[in-house]
């Protein structure tokens, strides 16, 4: 079964929800080139011990700009599933206990989603 790392794209930053057996392994980074190198350094050790599939989804709540991240994941080929400002405020209605989060954006891909979790390419 896969687990998600969802990217929860803010102003000139950006947030990420690593799924791990033990939970999410959150953090935060520039929206820069640096900030992508940055987060490949802090993702691989965990993507490497937990030795699992990862599928990426990105959600921009404020509208379809993913900035330097977005460029990188589809320059890459991880093709990222996207999920739209609408459908992320819906999650966000239906969930009052839940706030803007990278963990909510993760929540959120998967209940849209479901299929994340056995995609095969």
């Amino acid at each position: 079964m896969n687990q998600v790392i969802a990217i929860l794209i803010a102003a000139d930053q950006f947030h990420v929800a690593i799924e791990t057996s033990k939970g999410f392994e959150v953090a935060s980074f520039p929206n820069t080139g640096d900030g992508v190198e940055r987060f490949s350094e802090y993702s691989a050790p965990i993507v490497k011990r937990e030795a699992t599939r990862y599928k990426f989804c990105m959600v921009s709540p404020d509208g379809d700009s993913y900035g330097e991240i977005g460029h990188e994941l589809m320059a890459n080929g991880h093709g990222p599933a996207s999920l739209s400002p609408a459908a992320y405020r819906a999650y966000l209605a239906k969930n009052p206990n839940e706030r803007s989060s990278a963990i909510t954006a993760a929540k959120a891909c998967l209940d849209a989603f479901p299929f994340l979790r056995k995609l095969e390419f």
